[in-house]
């Protein structure tokens, strides 16, 4: 069986994506995705789930 890419979580700005990725060692033809999430997801994914 190939080894499987595990996802990888990455917060930060979208000012310093670039940055974090490169600092990661992702090379920048390396395709990658990226989901935005609202400021406030965590506080109502905390809420939701009291």
């Amino acid at each position: 069986m190939a080894d499987a890419a595990l996802p990888m979580v990455i917060e930060t700005t979208a000012g310093r994506m670039s940055e974090e990725l490169a600092r990661r060692g992702i090379a920048r033809d390396q395709p990658v995705t990226i989901m935005i999430e609202p400021d406030d997801w965590l506080t109502e994914a905390r809420r939701f789930a009291r």
